[in-house]
């Protein structure tokens, strides 16, 4: 099983929110370090901590593999998106770590939010 940890489109209620149809869902939490979370056409993060971010709102999710080739595919991992273990705080107090997905340097003109 891997862990991940979703804060925009993947989301329960969200345009490909399909694609975790047979994951178990974990808990909400949000990010321990604070992260620049986008919103253009789609929701990114910049892949790097910043005063001027917020600890993000996130869904923790455990997949199989099947599912993390298919949301690798969907992110463009490696190259838009690319994954990385993150520390994440659910909503119940407990620590967990999660692959998250970001984005590299250059795509940060936009306003910041703490959820999408």
């Amino acid at each position: 099983m891997n862990r991940i940890a979703v804060y925009g489109t993947l989301k329960k209620g969200r345009g490909n929110s399909f694609f975790l149809r047979d994951a178990k869902h974990i808990g909400d939490g949000k990010t321990q370090g604070k992260y620049r979370l986008c919103i253009t056409s789609l929701p990114y993060l910049l892949d790097e901590e910043s005063s001027s971010g917020f600890n993000v709102k996130v869904e923790v999710y455990d997949i199989n593999e099947e599912t993390f080739k298919a949301v690798d595919m969907l992110e463009g991992h490696p190259g838009f998106y690319r994954r990385r273990k993150t520390k994440i705080i659910l909503n119940n107090g407990n620590e967990t770590e999660a692959w998250v997905y970001f984005v590299g340097d250059g795509y940060d003109n936009c306003i910041y939010h703490e959820e999408y």
